[in-house]
């Protein structure tokens, strides 16, 4: 880090060197970082405005060192109190009370403008205009190659310094920002709010968001389309059964009708052509694994990722995926509906004439006839209730639902390897790889400041 001391003795790290200095004073445009703010508060000589969302520790260290010279220098500082300043990283919390304390200290009036986006900086002849870095966001240029300010001089100092007013006389009446003094409970009120909802640390946020635009995380769940046949109990009014085809269902207990249902023939669409294929639950399973293989990456322990820029491929996918099912479900419901009909059949004519010979105990129980009607229809209500307990087919569902990573994955040291694993393990381009981590390593945490 470059070295520079302001007059009073002050030390400042990473200012420029006075030759960066006097190369820099002919750009127009320039970049406004922490360190080039503090560079041009240490070199106003007679008047000095600094306005600002908020400001970085060592602009707020250079406008400390300034306060003693307040007897040959006019200062007028203006910045917002909103929190979501800070949580956006436009400056730090500790910069925020190391500047009220100092300004109190030396009986400065620090100024508000809530709502101020806009960074001014005049000193002397020279006003620097620029746009504060929300550091939540990015991490900020450091080099003139990457400007974010504009350099002016001549009669833009003289109207911005008169604009901002400051330390003028009461009665000036052109002031337009900064007009009210920032109270103390203010910033109090700022500080337990910054306590309360802390900002996140940004070189985190920014990682976040650079892995976010590229990779989300995402659930892709299908159920519902298979069969589950059961063995359950045979009522007691059922058997001694002399059907062949049913007595090959019921002993003590009854087996689903539907054993020997197996796949059922269906088109399906393959690269645009349209195919016949038999599908099964088992068929089912195996393009829902092939449409996983296909768009999603398996990160052990966290979960699934899809490409944002395959998503839309992804959800083509699932679509004729879900529309197969439908088609599937609609078969085998058909079908379901004529075993159905075909046991109830079975069941009451087996069961009928006993009934009708030796009728079970419950009619005389309940005082009902045992009419051939009656019979038929309690034998159908049993044989349905039967039939329905021996399968369970719940109704299909397939959903697509997408989720946002957190924070805390990105600390997660292990994260990275295994994103570069999973993706490596599908032959994804070493470009594309590095890409989801551009920012993991280029934008750190911003050193903080000695006081």
């Amino acid at each position: 880090m470059n070295l520079i001391a302001h007059a009073n003795g002050a030390s400042f790290e990473g200012l420029m060197t006075e030759k960066e200095q006097t190369e820099e004073s002919t750009r127009a445009f320039s970049v406004a970082s922490d360190e080039t703010i503090a560079q041009m508060i240490l070199s106003a000589k007679a008047n000095l405005v600094v306005a600002a969302p908020a400001l970085g520790e060592a602009s707020v260290e250079a406008l400390i060192s300034r306060l003693s010279d307040r007897s040959s220098l006019t200062l007028s500082i203006i910045i917002d109190a909103d929190p979501e300043v800070y949580r956006l990283g436009y400056g730090s919390e500790r910069a925020l009370r190391r500047l009220h304390e100092a300004c109190l200290a030396n009986d400065l009036a620090l100024r508000k403008q809530p709502g101020l986006r806009v960074g001014v900086v005049v000193a002397d002849d020279a006003c620097m205009i620029f746009s504060p870095t929300p550091q939540l966001i990015e991490a900020g240029s450091k080099t003139p190659e990457k400007p974010n300010a504009l350099i002016l001089r001549g009669s833009a100092p003289v109207q911005i310094s008169e604009a901002t007013s400051g330390d003028r006389d009461a009665g000036f009446k052109g002031q337009e920002i900064g007009s009210e003094p920032m109270r103390q409970g203010e910033i109090q009120a700022t500080i337990e709010n910054l306590k309360e909802s802390p900002p996140q640390q940004f070189d985190i946020a920014r990682a976040l968001r650079v892995f976010s635009s590229k990779v989300q995380y995402v659930e892709f769940e299908a159920v519902g389309y298979k069969l589950d046949r059961k063995v359950v109990p045979l009522p007691d009014q059922l058997n001694d059964v002399n059907d062949s085809a049913l007595r090959d269902q019921i002993s003590s207990r009854i087996r689903s009708p539907l054993q020997d249902l197996a796949s059922v023939d269906l088109e399906v669409e393959r690269n645009g052509k349209t195919q016949k294929v038999k599908v099964d639950g088992r068929w089912l399973d195996s393009e829902r694994k092939k449409i996983e293989d296909e768009f999603l990456y398996a990160i052990s322990g966290f979960g699934k990722v899809i490409l944002h820029t395959k998503r839309e491929g992804f959800k083509s996918a699932v679509e004729g995926f879900e529309g197969v099912i439908k088609d599937y479900i609609a078969v085998v419901r058909s079908e379901i509906g004529k075993k159905k009909e075909d046991f109830v059949s079975s069941v009451v004519k087996e069961y009928a004439p006993r009934w009708a010979a030796r009728p079970p105990k419950f009619y005389s129980d309940f005082s009902i006839s045992p009419t051939k009607e009656n019979i038929e229809k309690d034998l159908r209500r049993i044989a349905e209730e039967l039939f329905d307990k021996s399968i369970e087919f719940r109704e299909p569902k397939v959903r697509i639902v997408p989720k946002n990573i957190a924070p805390e994955t990105i600390k997660d040291q292990d994260f990275k390897k295994k994103v570069e694993v999973a993706f490596r393990k599908r032959k994804a381009p070493e470009s594309l790889i590095q890409s989801l981590f551009e920012d993991f390593d280029a934008a750190p945490a911003p050193a903080t400041q000695t006081r």
